[in-house]
This record gives C-alpha cells, structure tokens and sequence, in this order.
C-alpha cells in the first residue's frame, strides 16, 4: 500500500521544491495514521481547529495546492526556513518556504508569529480515549441484571520549541471524571508530569499512560429500582510550563478549558 500512497507526497513536494533542492530527506516526510491523520492536533474533519486553516499555496512557478500549515522551522536565516504542511490525503511534507511566493511567505510570517505566541512553547496533543461495554450479567433474583461500563483515556503528547535557545519545559496532564449518576462535581482520576530539556527548534513526543474509570448500572426489574455506581470519563487537561510560568494550555473541550479558566474552582477539584 505504501509504494503507491507515498510516492504521491512526494510527488506533491517535488512540485514545491526549486531545482537546485533535490534532497527529498529534508523536504519531504510522511506517516499513515497516528500524527499523520487529519485529526492530529485536534483538526476537526474539515480540517480546521480554529487556528489553522486548510489554504491554497502557491510556488514561484505557480503551481498550487491545498493543505495546512502545522509546523514551521525558522533558523537564523529566512530563506533557509521549512514549512510542514498537511495535505487533503492525510499526508504530511516538507517544503522549503523560499520555495513559495512572496504573498504565502508574508502569510507564514505571520502565521508564525501568531501560533507561537510570547512563549515559543506549542503544545500538541492527540485523545485516544474510548468506552466500551465490558459484561452484561443477569441474575434470576429480582429479575436484576448490571452492565459494567469501561471508559479509557490516553494522550499522544507533543512540546515544541520554537524559540532559538534550549528550554527547559514541564508538562502535566490530567484526567477528568464525574460520577456516573452525574451528581457531584468534577476530580482529577489519574494524571502526570514530565520534564523536558528541548534543544532549539526541536521538540519531543511521548505518550502518557492509559487512565481508566469504571461505571456499574444495576437494575432490579420486580421492584423497578435501578442504581449507578462508578463514574464517567469527561476530558482531559494538558499544560506546559517554563521557569514556573505556564506557556501553553490543551484541553478536550471548552467545558474543561472553563473549568480551569476558573482557578477558585479548578483548585477544589478532588484528585483521587
């Protein structure tokens, strides 16, 4: 499958790359699945997370092609600057900015700007949480019957250093639930902490440990009560930070960037 898929990135980033650049390790670099699908970094389908957008570039020589920004290296020197863009087929290249026009180059200088914000600290993170119905069991007493429910939440984790001096960076994440009955408030099940040193313009990847919570329903059909134990994966919350400032901020969902938005509240959160 691959010797047909691969060759069309490259394809694509040939068509993006000046003649006197011909060495398609540094230009060019594509994955299937994981960090390589659409859905990387929170992109919606449409290919959008509010803050990257899939545009058209244009080369020197005027070819075009549709895709979005995720990445861009900036060295001491523009010219010398690559852009990682994501392609409509799910791919990933590598194209030397000076290889697009003056306008795309404008854009990317402010985009750069823009995504790298004060702190040159960017925080990536990808959800592989999912729930799943994990026994049914039926007992002749009562008619009764209780249905386990196993929800499973991990992080595929990614700090980038934009800034052109090494950085010291410390992330924490943590996991959310609420009681499966959806009474009670909020806490903090499981979650981590790791500390970085990334060189400039580098940056790091790992993924966290899988976090688990179980919710228990039981029904007694004879006497028409029914009982929820347990509780109920919500979200998750990711942060950076840098000499005990923080630098960026991750999160599932608004409820859980508001939550933390609320630092009276955020700090009454129970971790169990």
């Amino acid at each position: 499958m691959s010797t047909f898929i691969f060759p069309a990135a490259l394809l694509i980033a040939l068509a993006f790359t000046p003649s006197n650049s011909a060495d398609l390790s540094d230009l060019t670099h594509a994955t299937t699945g994981g960090e390589g699908t659409i859905n990387d970094c929170g992109l919606a389908e449409d290919g959008s997370d509010g803050k990257t957008d899939f545009r058209t570039f244009t080369n020197a020589k005027g070819q075009a092609i549709e895709a979005a920004p995720l990445r861009l290296k900036i060295p001491e020197v523009w010219d010398e600057s690559k852009l990682e863009l994501l392609l409509r087929n799910n791919r990933k290249v590598w194209i030397p900015v000076k290889s697009l026009s003056e306008k795309d180059q404008a854009f990317l200088k402010r985009w750069g700007a823009a995504n790298a914000g004060t702190t040159g600290i960017r925080l990536r993170c990808k959800s592989t949480s999912r729930s799943r119905e994990s026994a049914t069991s039926w007992y002749t007493s009562y008619g009764s019957f209780d249905k386990q429910i196993v929800s499973e939440g991990a992080l595929n984790i990614t700090v980038e250093n934009l800034r052109r001096s090494t950085r010291v960076v410390e992330v924490e994440w943590s996991f959310l639930a609420r009681s499966a009955a959806g009474k009670g408030n909020y806490f903090i099940f499981d979650g981590g902490s790791k500390t970085f040193r990334i060189d400039p313009l580098d940056d790091v990847s790992f993924k966290t440990d899988v976090a688990t919570t179980v919710a228990r329903d039981t029904n007694y059909a004879a006497l028409r009560e029914r009982y929820i134990s347990g509780s109920k994966y919500f979200g998750w919350l990711a942060i950076t930070r840098t000499d005990g400032q923080i630098t960026s901020i991750e999160s599932s969902h608004a409820p859980v960037r508001e939550l933390y938005s609320d630092k009276v509240g955020w700090n009454n959160i129970v971790k169990r």
